[in-house]
């Protein structure tokens, strides 16, 4: 218990009578009438001036037994008795107004400890206000975890009116109680409720999607098994022929595409990927079967007329062949009578000519080979001077091609090969994260400088003074505690699902924690009062580092640096990513959690 009040004696001033005081007209040195106004003025004011110090001691005595009051309403809210301490501290108020009516410096004084007893009892004063909206805020954070849980099942609707419920009880407790905004630890889970909202409409938005893309799939499974019927129908007309054959293939083609829209609908198959057991997946299923059953009979049936169709025509044929066979048999004769009497006309004149022709054919062959001898007379003359000259240019060739041989001059080809260092001053990184919000990112690179030795993290009824502490590894960290109560802490490595050392650590009191896990991990420091956040401690071998929270999916960050080989991305709850970066600051590296992609890191130099 803080003493606030201390001691105060009662000043009391005697203002008796003396004879013949110097103002007094008998007096030997009686004063003149100026004199005697300025003193008279001067008594006033200093008797003004005690008459205040004594209203402010009377006021300040009062004051003290609301404060008596006032201490008592925060033992019994610790005790947990807040109608006692909500009366308690109703009866300071009073006390606390009474006083003001005596002496209304009282309330901005700093004399007496007035100042810091009056903020004591304010925050006492909000402790209590703050006990009546805290189980409504509760229940409101249980609708909102329901609310979490309705979606992680895949039942948004539900989901939405535990989300109505969380609303209305939220506003409720701060309406009751507006200070419990100031505790990190609430702001933190409303928030994070009040972004749920977002996610419950996105998945409801998709199971809507998923449902349309599942009855398109259905419908168009079923418009497959319907247009088949169609054709099967048209094709079971009498004396179906090729019109209801062209228009039955019409309406099969219109039922493949439909089986097409059906089969590579990928939002549908996606659907029932997920969700083996869809009741649509079978009705699908057994339309597409009763689909391909109907056009296999279809064909058949396509194929059975064809045939019926094809032997009338090949009968049809065959009749017009023999017809025709029989026409041109007809004509042949007559043809053959006439052909034998030309025949026999072409005989006769042909022996005539034949006659003239064995006459002219001896006159030309004594010409022939007369001429035939000088020819070759002629040619074998020729053929001497050819010889000799293809010998005299064939020797000359032979020559040429010796020198042209010997002439020809060696080159040679030289290589190159070029490198290079990259010019940067500083390394930009992207990171793009869906399907978690992690507390913090943290990108670091190598450069050879270090992260702080030593840390004090500060806890309260509001949470912790930072979302995260950096420090080198084997650091020491200072955990003190300024909140009215014990608290009991654990670090645990998410990631590794491994929890480390216990801390327990009594009213305003400080201890030491040793950062002793692994290199570039993040540890959560967490209270074991579930409704209070924790904090993360991250050791890092590395001064080089810059922390940021995601926005709309995606986080940038920019560090200086030049001549960087090793760098790294920490993500509270997932193992660390280190990077090799090469010569000219560039590096990558997909975020994948159980073999799934959620993201990637991108660096490049600057």
């Amino acid at each position: 218990m803080v003493r606030l009040m201390g001691n105060t004696s009662t000043r009391k001033h005697s203002f008796a009578r003396k004879p013949k005081s110097i103002g007094d007209e008998r007096h030997p040195f009686a004063l003149r009438p100026a004199f005697l106004i300025v003193a008279t003025a001067l008594s006033a004011t200093l008797n003004a001036s005690l008459a205040h110090a004594d209203s402010f001691d009377d006021a300040v005595n009062h004051y003290k037994k609301g404060f008596s009051a006032c201490q008592q309403a925060s033992k019994e809210l610790q005790e947990n008795k807040v109608d006692t301490a909500k009366a308690k501290i109703a009866e300071y108020q009073r006390y606390f107004q009474e006083a003001q009516a005596i002496d209304k410096s009282i309330a901005y004084s700093t004399e007496r400890d007035m100042k810091g007893n009056i903020e004591i009892c304010k925050r006492i004063q909000m402790e209590i206000s703050n006990r009546e909206g805290e189980p409504i805020l509760e229940r409101a954070l249980t609708q909102c975890h329901s609310a979490e849980k309705a979606l992680e099942d895949g039942d948004p609707a539900t989901a939405e009116t535990h989300l109505k419920e969380f609303r209305s009880l939220r506003d409720d407790a701060l309406a009751r109680s507006p200070g419990l905004t100031r505790s990190f630890a609430n702001k933190s889970q409303i928030s994070k409720c009040d972004r749920l909202e977002a996610k419950v409409k996105k998945a409801d938005s998709e199971q809507k999607a998923e449902h349309a893309a599942t009855e398109a799939a259905k419908t168009a499974a079923l418009q497959y098994t319907q247009e088949c019927e169609g054709a099967l129908k048209t094709l079971q007309t009498a004396n179906a022929g090729d019109a209801e054959i062209r228009s039955a293939n019409q309406q099969l083609a219109k039922a493949a595409g439909f089986k097409k829209s059906a089969s590579n609908n990928a939002a549908a198959t996606k659907v029932f990927s997920k969700q083996p057991n869809h009741p649509d997946k079978a009705t699908i299923e057994n339309h597409l079967k009763n689909g391909d059953a109907c056009v296999a009979n279809a064909h058949k049936q396509v194929a059975a007329i064809t045939a019926r169709i094809a032997e009338a025509k090949k009968a049809e044929q065959e009749k017009i062949e023999r017809e025709k066979a029989e026409r041109a048999a007809l004509a042949a004769a007559a043809a053959k009578e006439k052909a034998e009497k030309e025949q026999a006309e072409r005989a006769k004149l042909e022996a005539a000519k034949k006659a003239k022709e064995n006459e002219l054919r001896i006159a030309a062959e004594k010409a022939a080979a007369e001429k035939a001898a000088a020819d070759k007379a002629i040619a074998e003359k020729n053929a001497a001077a050819v010889a000799a000259a293809a010998s005299a240019a064939a020797t000359a060739a032979s020559k040429a091609v010796q020198v042209t041989a010997n002439s020809q001059p060696a080159s040679t080809a030289p290589s190159t090969k070029s490198s290079g260092t990259g010019n940067y001053q500083a390394l930009t990184a992207s990171v793009t994260l869906s399907g978690i919000h992690p507390d913090f990112l943290l990108f670091y690179v190598i450069d050879g400088s270090s992260a702080s030795n030593y840390h004090e993290a500060i806890f309260d009824r509001n949470g912790f003074d930072k979302p995260v502490y950096v420090v080198r590894p084997n650091a020491t960290l200072s955990i003190r505690n300024n909140d009215n109560a014990l608290h009991r802490f654990s670090t645990n490595l998410p990631h590794e699902a491994a929890k480390g050392s216990a801390l327990t650590i009594g009213t305003w009191q400080k201890k030491s924690l040793n950062a002793s896990w692994p290199v570039n991990t993040a540890a959560q420091l967490k209270s074991a009062k579930a409704t209070i956040a924790g904090t993360w401690i991250v050791t890092l071998d590395s001064g080089n580092f810059q922390t940021k929270t995601l926005t709309n999916g995606s986080a940038n960050f920019s560090l200086e640096g030049k001549q960087i080989t090793q760098g790294g991305v920490i993500i509270p709850g997932l193992a660390p990513i280190k990077l090799q970066i090469d010569a000219n600051g560039n590096a990558r590296s997909d975020i994948v959690v159980n073999g799934k992609k959620l993201g990637e890191i991108t660096i490049g130099g600057q």
